[in-house]
Parts: structure tokens; C-alpha cells; sequence
């Protein structure tokens, strides 16, 4: 494997590492609180960048990637933190199994990205992993800062 898909995958894992961090530990009833009415708990926080990198990953290998259903993701609730841990190493595995299969050419490869049907290549493909899933960890690391805090 190219040192660059075993960079990237290294950091992808301390990602998740980072969001494992933000809901070990909680009571159940701290995965499924939201902080505001326009708020997601951390269940849902974790589902949907779930999804979202079943999403992205399978614009990494040729193939219609899975889709996507946000109102599950978004809707998640009554999960505990071995099952969102569970979702988690899934997500690794599948984005780890993609990247098993390209080589450093296929970067510039494109797809189409269904229902928007738009033109992306692979390397943006697996940047945008990280841009979306690194902003919903802020998320989560701030809710739990606020389940934290709200006892306080």
C-alpha cells in the first residue's frame, strides 16, 4: 500500500479514536440528549457520520456507493456505546477496504456522486471524509462538554 493511504488511514482511525472519546463513559441517557431544539445528540452525531463515510468511501472504488437515508441517521436513538462503537470499526473496515483496492492513480479518477450528480474524483472523495467527519467530532466533543456542564 502507498504511504500515503496508510498515512491517511492512520489519522482516519485517531479520528475515531477522537469521537470514541466524546460518548465513552456517558449514560445512556447522554447519548440520546440534545443540547437545543436544532441540536443532535451524540447517537445521532455518530450515525450520520456513519453514514455519510458509507457514503463517501463508495465513491472510492467503482460501484454505486450505498445510500443514504438522513432521516435515520439524524433520528438515531437508544443505541449504547458498544453498539456506536460497533458502527464505528464498521466505518473503518469499509473505508480501510476501498482504499485496499485503489492505487495512487486512481486519486484522480472521477465519479458521480448520485443524486446530485456531480462530478467528483476519488482524492476528493476521501478528503471530503475528513471535512465532514472532523467537523462533526467538534460537534460531538462539544455536546458532550454541555452534558458535562449542564449538571454543573
Amino acid at each position: 500500500m502507498h504511504p500515503y493511504f496508510e498515512d491517511y488511514l492512520q489519522r482516519h482511525a485517531a479520528i475515531h479514536r477522537d469521537l470514541e472519546a466524546t460518548f465513552v463513559g456517558l449514560p445512556q441517557q447522554a447519548l440520546d440528549w440534545r443540547p437545543g431544539d436544532d441540536m443532535n445528540s451524540l447517537t445521532a452525531i455518530i450515525m450520520h457520520i456513519v453514514g455519510v463515510e458509507h457514503f463517501l468511501g463508495g465513491l472510492i472504488t467503482p460501484g454505486a456507493p450505498p445510500l443514504r437515508n438522513p432521516e435515520a441517521e439524524f433520528g438515531a436513538h437508544g443505541m449504547n456505546e458498544i453498539e456506536l462503537m460497533d458502527c464505528l470499526a464498521d466505518s473503518r473496515a469499509f473505508i480501510q477496504g476501498e482504499i485496499a483496492q485503489i492505487t495512487i492513480d486512481d486519486l484522480e479518477v472521477v465519479r458521480i456522486m448520485p443524486r446530485r450528480e456531480i462530478e467528483v474524483t476519488v482524492g476528493w472523495a476521501m478528503l471530503h471524509v475528513f471535512d465532514h467527519t472532523t467537523l462533526h467530532l467538534g460537534h460531538a466533543q462539544m455536546t458532550r462538554q454541555l452534558w458535562e456542564q449542564r449538571g454543573a
